[in-house]
């Protein structure tokens, strides 16, 4: 969950999704190594595994929850094949990353969100969940 303007980004056919979140000094990015999304009776799916990058506003890039990843390799037994299908993508998206390759550019996700709120109509922000 963001506080922040988001667009979350899902992939049929790659290892990951990405969450692109509008701060006040640039976008910070927040991808998740995930398996390809599919639509599932209506719903979308994904499964994650823990390991992740972020890339900040100053370009900086972290890969984090590495230790969680590895524990849950071992503790769901992974074959080895699916753990280097992960450790790609997190190379894969790391070069993105460093290269701004989409979908970690700029210009386009305030495309995408423009046209989402050309598409939408206004965004009332004032809803408050109702506590239980």
């Amino acid at each position: 969950m963001t506080n922040e303007h988001a667009v979350f980004i899902l992939f049929k056919k790659k290892w990951t999704n990405c969450i692109a979140m509008k701060k006040a000094n640039g976008y910070c990015y927040y991808a998740n190594i995930a398996s390809p999304t599919i639509l599932d009776q209506g719903f979308l799916r994904y499964i994650d595994y823990d390991l992740d990058l972020k890339l900040f506003p100053d370009k900086a890039i972290k890969v984090l929850d590495e230790q969680e990843f590895e524990h849950h390799a071992v503790l769901y037994g992974y074959p080895d094949d699916l753990k280097a299908v992960i450790k790609k993508s997190a190379k894969d998206i790391h070069s993105l990353m460093e290269g701004k390759k989409f979908p970690f550019v700029d210009a386009e996700i305030k495309r995408i969100y423009q046209k989402f709120l050309d598409q939408t109509g206004p965004f009332v922000e004032s809803y408050q969940p109702k506590n239980k």
